[in-house]
């Protein structure tokens, strides 16, 4: 073999060397990137994941642990007269009852709402929640 042809030899197991060594180059490339997009996506998913599920709890029904209801004959006894409405009121319904009150009537809301709950104005009415017992006006 003379000096040409081993340089040519040469020259081709050369270029089949740099051809084997750039695919596993480009190999090592495209795995870097896969998993690095792969441990991209696992730590952005671990941030912004949601929080954990809680159990949904339903308000109690009215009138179940409690006994609270609407108290339909104190409302309508306040659509008589005042004392009408407070005596069906104390006689008929009970505390935590729900009851409705003419806004006329201001003094008797002040002395028989419940004012740590709701008290709803509807109309020339008010709805809100009995106290049990008859605050003493002064």
């Amino acid at each position: 073999m003379d000096r040409r042809q081993f340089c040519l030899a040469q020259t081709g197991l050369v270029k089949l060397l740099w051809k084997f060594t750039m695919r596993i180059a480009v190999i090592a490339v495209v795995t870097s990137i896969a998993c690095a997009v792969t441990m991209l996506g696992d730590a952005i998913a671990q941030v912004t994941s949601p929080p954990p599920l809680r159990a949904v709890t339903k308000p109690a029904p009215a009138g179940t642990p409690d006994g609270s209801g609407y108290c339909v004959s104190g409302s309508a006894g306040f659509l008589s007269s005042e004392d009408q409405g407070i005596a069906e009121s104390r006689s008929k319904c009970k505390r935590g009852d729900s009851v409705i009150i003419p806004t006329a009537h201001a003094r008797i809301i002040a002395r028989l709402c419940d004012f740590t709950k709701s008290i709803v104005p509807a109309g020339g009415n008010v709805v809100c929640v009995l106290t049990g017992a008859d605050r003493p006006e002064r």
